[in-house]
């Protein structure tokens, strides 16, 4: 909870990475650059970025209505919430399990055709 404003940073920091990572790519590449960015790094990046905002956004709402919890006198019921929160970190996991397999398989194949 105490951290949580460092998670806008991280992305940041991840988003201007990946800019220079694709902006190395296209100079040094030319074409062949821009198509490794087009079809293989640019949407598992997007996706990646996309469940890392989810991830982080489902992590903040839980820490605050736990904290909320203990700070004052409301309850919740805490199985449902729980679960709730495990489902969907479960569904996100997969999706990025996914997308992992797409980089290391189909990626790593494809980049050896263009190349």
């Amino acid at each position: 909870f105490f951290l949580s404003f460092l998670i806008p940073c991280f992305t940041n920091f991840r988003g201007v990475f990946n800019g220079i990572l694709f902006v190395c790519l296209i100079v040094l590449f030319k074409v062949k650059g821009f198509l490794i960015v087009l079809f293989l790094l640019f949407p598992c990046v997007l996706i990646n970025e996309f469940i890392f905002i989810l991830f982080s956004y489902y992590s903040i709402s839980f820490s605050i209505k736990v904290f909320n919890v203990f700070r004052s006198d409301n309850s919740i019921n805490i199985r449902s919430f729980c679960r709730n929160y495990f489902y969907r970190f479960l569904f996100l996991s997969l999706i990025l399990f996914l997308s992992i397999l797409f980089e290391v398989y189909i990626s790593s194949n494809l980049i050896n055709f263009v190349v």
